[in-house]
């Protein structure tokens, strides 16, 4: 089979971390691949939709629905005048893009084709396949006459939607063999295991070209030496990040410098627990921000120890630079990581196994070897996580590819 003639995310909301980075990454993929992508979001920060209008998004390949912001309850998206406003935008998007014709039609022009909806969490998806299967879509114009050709899948379905599970209609994808066995555990069904790469070689390999000079930039900006061995933290600040151990980590580790790229109800008490330890300039926290890969590829090593974690796209990001990353055995970093060959994953005490993988990456001898393990870690990511082969599998999960 061919591949779809319209690819639509669905998102409550889109910030710069992982599951909005996800989709930012998805729309630009699927773009990139010549399938016309629409999304459909609850609320977007300022941040964020920068970011997705950086990647050539307009106006009017977005819709914005207040009923699918979690302020609202689901019972407020099943009602006909959130299903017209789909409708409508739908309609004008396949106009614009196929000349007055269907992408939902049967007929010879789109025949197999149809419309690939991905949503990104369960709220999400659950909302589309709804108004599949209520028929809403059937009383506004031509262009959904064949419903059959609206092909859902939901991505990202973490903690929250498990109530959903032994009723859920929507084909899902777990990102890590855990986290299948946790949606199975949970009456789910899992119909593939794909972890959401969003690595696009083409933007990576310009930066690992100006590495050095990235490197220069980052530690003169932060008023650190040319020589700062710099550990960078991509995360946002809620407890089960475990941001509140990374200060506990750089006072183990005299000489480590910290910049940390973030937000959230913990960030006080993260920048308070760093003075307390007499970090000082030692440690940055600043916003998260969009230049986050330039950031990261300025670093020598990332430090991820959350209590848990689903996938986390910016390991992956990390990893594809070169950085070298030493996390929580969590989530999907388990099967990414090959301990001593391209990064390091904690045993014991996270803080405590941390700051002895780090401290010995510090030394003249660690150094060189932190350079082998860079180049492992690139090789993994580029080519098992690169954008292509993501959406690939998603549309290839979806039946599109056989």
């Amino acid at each position: 089979m061919t591949g779809p003639a319209l690819a639509l995310i669905v998102r409550s909301g889109l910030d710069l971390n992982g599951p909005g980075l996800l989709a930012i990454g998805l729309f630009r993929a699927f773009r990139e691949q010549g399938i016309p992508c629409a999304m459909i979001l609850g609320e977007a920060s300022d941040g964020a939709l920068r970011s997705l209008y950086g990647q050539g998004a307009t106006e009017g390949d977005l819709l914005f629905l207040e009923q699918l912001s979690h302020g609202f309850s689901p019972i407020d998206l099943l009602r006909p005048s959130v299903a017209a406003r789909i409708a409508a935008f739908l309609s004008v998007f396949t106009d614009s893009f196929h000349g007055g014709k269907s992408v939902c039609d049967d007929g010879p022009a789109f025949s197999g084709r149809g419309t690939a909806v991905l949503g990104l969490n369960h709220r999400s998806a659950l909302l589309m396949w709804a108004f599949h299967r209520l028929g809403f879509f059937r009383f506004h114009g031509d262009h959904f006459r064949n419903l059959a050709s609206f092909r859902f899948f939901s991505l990202a379905v973490g903690k929250g939607g498990e109530y959903l599970f032994p009723l859920f209609p929507i084909p899902i994808s777990a990102v890590s063999p855990s986290q299948a066995a946790w949606i199975r555990q949970r009456g789910g069904r899992v119909d593939a295991v794909i972890g959401n790469g969003i690595i696009n070689s083409s933007e990576i390999a310009p930066l690992i070209r100006e590495r050095q000079r990235l490197r220069k930039s980052l530690r003169r900006e932060m008023g650190w030496g040319e020589n700062a061995f710099v550990a960078c933290c991509l995360s946002s600040h809620f407890p089960v990040k475990g941001t509140m151990r990374i200060p506990e980590v750089a006072a183990g580790c005299p000489g480590l410098h910290i910049i940390a790229a973030g937000s959230g109800p913990l960030s006080n008490q993260v920048n308070g627990r760093a003075d307390e330890l007499g970090l000082g300039s030692r440690y940055r926290m600043i916003p998260a921000t969009e230049q986050r890969l330039e950031i990261l590829a300025g670093a020598d090593i990332f430090l991820h120890l959350p209590h848990d974690e689903t996938f986390c796209i910016a390991v992956t990001e990390a990893m594809a630079l070169g950085v070298v990353p030493v996390v929580s055995p969590v989530g999907a970093l388990p099967g990414m990581i090959q301990p001593g060959v391209n990064g390091y994953l904690t045993e014991g005490n996270p803080i405590d196994s941390a700051v002895k993988r780090i401290s010995g990456l510090m030394t003249h001898e660690g150094r060189n070897r932190l350079k082998q393990m860079a180049h492992a870690a690139s090789s993994m990511a580029v080519n098992r996580f690169r954008d292509s082969y993501t959406i690939f599998r998603y549309l290839q999960a979806m039946g599109f590819y056989s």
